[in-house]
């Protein structure tokens, strides 16, 4: 389990959004770069099962499962990647019956299977949120 201190701002419903500063779990990976410029800065929030009932103000432990999150990374990471070269091959096929570039229908294909599949993530996402195993939750308060 992966776990990370962070204070509570928020409780509601059995949910808390932590404030969590990037540390520990986030030092040896690949795109902690990426995080710290589309993510802001330092700090994240980070919405968590509050299972311990913390309260704003309170420090607390969340942690989240391996498994959930390689699981997570792969639908938001590799899938969309998987349907940018399986849309690419498919648009190069059909380009010969519709008398357009190889090139083109390629990027065209590979362009519009990429965005298909981040939409289709999007719009999945409540479906995601269900699973009680894939959303990190609050273990303990310090």
């Amino acid at each position: 389990m992966i776990i990370e201190r962070g204070e509570v701002v928020e409780s509601v419903d059995g949910l808390a959004v932590v404030l969590v500063n990037r540390s520990s779990a986030c030092e040896g990976c690949g795109a902690r770069g990426a995080c710290h410029t589309f993510g802001g800065g330092k700090d994240a929030k980070v919405s968590v099962e509050n299972c311990v009932e913390a309260k704003a103000g309170d420090t607390v432990e969340i942690g989240i499962d391996e498994a959930s999150l390689i699981t997570a990374s792969f639908i938001v990471y590799i899938l969309p990647v998987i349907a940018l070269l399986v849309g690419a091959g498919v648009g190069q096929f059909v380009s010969g019956y519709v008398n357009i570039s190889e090139g083109g229908g390629a990027a065209f294909g590979g362009l519009l299977a990429m965005i298909a599949s981040l939409l289709l993530i999007r719009f999945l996402n409540p479906v995601f949120e269900k699973y009680r195993s894939m959303r990190p939750k609050i273990i303990k308060v310090v």
